[in-house]
Order: C-alpha cells, then structure tokens, then sequence
C-alpha cells in the first residue's frame, strides 16, 4: 500500500470533491447558495474601511506572491545555487 500525502492528496480530495458535486447538481446549489452569503458578509465584516485604491491594501496584495515563493524556497538550494 503506498501512502500518499501533501499535493497528490489535495488533488485527489479536490477531484473527487469536483465528482461528487457534478453528480449531485441539486445538493450542490443548495451548499453554494447557502455558503456564499455567509462567507461574503464575513470577509465584508474583515474589510471595512479598506479600499481597492488604498497603496498599503495594493502593497500588500503585489507583495504576497514574492513572500510566498520566498517561504517555499529551501535556504540551502538557494545558498549552493549562489
């Protein structure tokens, strides 16, 4: 039996999740319509007072990225590769 872990089993859940909500149209529009107004007023409620416009909200998006390919990077690949 082989163990399969990390990436390989978040796709496999996301595609058996995709299966099952293919199969089921009818549970999945009763699950979405009932979660998407709860999970909008809950990231609405977050960000109050924040603007798309605001350069600290853009820095903080165009920055996300970077920071996160620089916290995946293994310091000792990156300091042999030097």
């Amino acid at each position: 039996m082989s163990t399969v872990c990390g990436f390989e089993r978040i796709c496999r859940d996301v595609g058996y999740s995709w299966r099952t909500a293919i199969a089921n149209p009818a549970f999945t529009l009763v699950a979405v319509s009932s979660l998407a107004p709860g999970i909008g007023a809950n990231t609405s409620s977050m960000l109050v007072g924040i603007q798309a416009t605001d350069p600290s909200t853009f820095a903080a998006i165009a920055s996300w990225a970077p920071a996160a390919r620089a916290a995946s990077l293994d310091a000792n690949m990156a300091l042999r590769e030097e």
